[in-house]
Formats: C-alpha cells, structure tokens, sequence
C-alpha cells in the first residue's frame, strides 16, 4: 500500500506541474485597475474588440436569462449584453439581442424597443415601410421575435405622433391610412408564424400577443379591419378601451408628454396588459426552463462558422 501511495504522490506532483501548460489561467477583476491595452482584456476571459467568443457569449447571456430581472437592477442587461458583444453572429441577430436587453431600460418593452427601431438593417432598399411587412435576413426566431415588436410598436407610436408627411403632429382623430393598415396587417400574419413556432418551444409570448391586441384596436379605431386574431388574452375591446383612453387623455392635456406609448403603457396597466417581456420575466419555473432552451438551440443555429 505503501507503494501504491507514492506513486500517487509522485503522478499528483507531475500533473501540477503540467497544470500550468494546459490550464488557462484568468485573472480576478479585482486586477483590473491595472488595465491599459485592450490586448490585456483576455487575461479576464473577455474579448478585444472585433473578436469574438460565442460559447463564452451564449453562456453569459443564458445565465443573465436564469436571473429573474425584478430587483436586479442592471446586472442583467450588463452581463447579457457583454455576452451578445462575444457572439459570431450577423449584423441583425447581434440587433435583436441586443434589443432584448436593451428593452429593460425604462417601464415599456414597447416603447424601448419603438425607440432602437432605426437601428434595424430592413430589406430592400429606400424606405422600409412601403409594402407589407418583411423579416430582416435571419433565422433567429428570438430576433424575428424582436424585429416584429420592433417595428409594430414603432407603427403605433408614429400613427399618433406623425402627419401623413412625416412631420411631429398629434394625430388623436381617425385616420383611414390605407398604408399603414396594410403594413399593420402583414406583420400581424407574419407574428402569427412567430407565436406558433416559440408555443411548440414551450413559451407562450403574452408580450407580442398583446401588442398585437393594440394594433388590431388601432385598426378598428381608424375604420373598417380586414383581418383577426383570435387567441389574444383578453377581449378585443379591453385593448380598444386602453387606446381610447390614451387618447382621450392626451387629447385633454395640451401640455402633456408627446410619447403615445409611454402614455399607453399606463392605460394598459390599469386593465392588467402587461408588456413585461417573458425572456426577461418568466411566469414560471417550465417557462423559465423553455427559454433556456429556446435561447441555446437558436444561439448554435445562428453562429457563424
């Protein structure tokens, strides 16, 4: 036994001092007031500019998802955010990421991510909002997610805040625009793809939905409506009467804020819409779970090899 246990001895002494050749060794943040070069950044397991990282950067951005948002203040759009930084993904999926975490900033996920809609690459070429409604290149369902509430609540903010020539107004009458309707329409189908793809992945998206149920009001308020929806989570007229309220309000205050949406995200509270992103606040554990899910498998589809 006597023998054995040397031996052991010795190949525990071989093998440390072999350690040091295999082994990465990373340095505490503590360290880093000592920083100068941006070279010196992979001496902490982060990456220099223009360099990426996307197992290191799926792993951040998947333990910023396991933490609930509530309470945490910026400590989950800092570490998701540097995660998406080290992805090796397109242009487009790094914005969708990006206005992921990006969207908890402020109260209203729909104002937030209004606000980073010019930050989109979209098809074509000229203006991106004539004719129906396309996805930007991906195959990202989180960034099709992100693209459509993008560019449905940049539809809703500017019917109320622009006239028909793009100049600020406030627009609180009907207005029949023939339009902006169509585009409205053809990304409400093209959520519907969207919907039933992340409900087969386990999560059902009560923040598109509702949005969704916004723009069906707007519809409805601005004259005839040629398409449905049918599984939204509540009546057609709740979503109406929120919208109606808003813009009785504003209509009221002349000197009141010119946001529509920071307004809107007021009424719908008051009915219980809630435009609290599931990705960022999970209802519970199974939904916590799926996305976890969702988020890894879409983060390897995507990486660019």
């Amino acid at each position: 036994m006597k023998t054995y246990g040397n031996i052991f001895i010795v190949l525990c002494c071989v093998l440390a001092e072999f350690a040091p050749l295999t082994a990465r060794q990373v340095k505490s943040f503590d360290e880093m007031k000592d920083v100068e070069t941006y070279e010196e950044l992979k001496d902490y397991g982060l990456v220099v500019p223009n360099s990426t990282d996307h197992v290191a950067g799926t792993n951040l951005i998947l333990l910023a998802l396991k933490v609930n948002v509530a309470g945490k203040g910026h400590w989950v759009p800092a570490h998701g955010l540097l995660g998406v930084s080290m992805l090796n993904v397109s242009v487009q999926d790094r914005i969708g990421y990006q206005n992921l975490f990006l969207s908890i900033f402020d109260r209203s996920k729909y104002y937030n991510s209004a606000s980073n809609e010019n930050s989109w690459i979209w098809p074509g070429s000229g203006d991106c909002r004539v004719g129906p409604f396309k996805f930007v290149k991906t195959a990202s369902i989180l960034v099709k997610r992100e693209n459509l509430i993008a560019y449905l609540a940049y539809e809703v903010s500017s019917r109320f805040e622009f006239d028909r020539e793009g100049n600020y107004a406030r627009i609180y009458r009907p207005d029949n625009r023939l339009d902006s309707k169509k585009r409205i329409a053809s990304a409400i189908t093209a959520a519907q793809e969207v919907l039933t793809e992340l409900k087969r992945q386990g999560l059902d998206d009560i923040c598109l939905k509702n949005l969704i149920g916004i723009c069906l009001a707007q519809l409805l308020y601005d004259g005839s409506i040629q398409i449905t929806f049918e599984k939204l989570p509540f009546p057609i007229q709740v979503y109406s009467d929120a919208l109606k309220a808003t813009i009785e309000r504003l209509k009221a205050r002349s000197g009141h804020s010119m946001i529509f949406l920071k307004e809107l995200y007021w009424e719908m509270a008051a009915r219980g819409i809630s435009d609290y992103d599931p990705f960022l606040l999970p209802p519970d554990e199974a939904t916590a779970q799926a996305i976890q899910e969702i988020i890894s498998t879409d983060l390897k589809h995507i990486e660019k090899k």
